[in-house]
């Protein structure tokens, strides 16, 4: 007797050998590639936020993916068998990036008093040193775009606990731009500015 249920053509060997497709970075030229592997290759996944997480390789290649955890879960785990690809491209890559965080800030540089309104990415900080109880010192990482003076460190004169502080409740927030500038301005006096 024949057994003609819509299940009868796929066994567990189908599920483990479906393609998955997704953009994955190539560290040597800073770009992303496009990578077919089969869902056997896939070892777990794990979330990295609530909007973003990351397919785990057995080889150890992590692939962050814009989708929540258990959005992951259910593409890789139940299948839709009407589509033999799983298709991830447009999750993948640049679409899960992290979000870019902005922060814009008078900065001057060492040993000088004149301020700059400068504007750069949190992604983009490399240190955040204390020098004193009111100045911070900022060095910048390669990845920075346009770093504020050449050297690649700036001087914020502001206590790192409200720096911190701020820093916090505009992602809490779920802003994307910290406007120090606009902070010192509503305290002329507490930051010592000079409009």
């Amino acid at each position: 007797m024949n057994d003609f249920s819509p299940k009868a053509g796929f066994t567990s060997r189908d599920v483990a050998d479906r393609l998955i497709r997704a953009w994955i970075m190539d560290e040597k030229e800073n770009c992303f590639r496009p990578f077919s592997f089969t869902s056997s290759a896939v070892d777990g996944m794990m979330g990295l936020d609530e909007k973003r997480s990351a397919l785990v390789l057995r080889s150890g290649i992590k692939i962050p993916v814009a989708l929540s955890h258990e959005e992951l879960e259910r593409k890789i785990y139940t299948p839709d068998f009407r589509e033999p690809v799983l298709d991830l491209r447009n999750v993948t890559g640049k679409a899960a990036l992290p979000p870019q965080f902005t922060i814009r800030a008078f900065l001057r540089k060492p040993a000088q008093d004149n301020v700059v309104a400068c504007a750069f990415l949190e992604a983009g900080i490399a240190s955040i040193i204390a020098i004193s109880g009111k100045s911070l010192r900022i060095d910048f990482n390669a990845a920075a775009e346009n770093p504020p003076f050449e050297d690649g460190g700036a001087i914020l004169d502001m206590p790192q606990g409200d720096f911190i502080a701020l820093l916090a409740a505009a992602k809490a927030q779920g802003q994307d731009t910290l406007d120090l500038c606009q902070v010192f301005r509503d305290n002329p006096q507490k930051y010592r500015f000079k409009p």
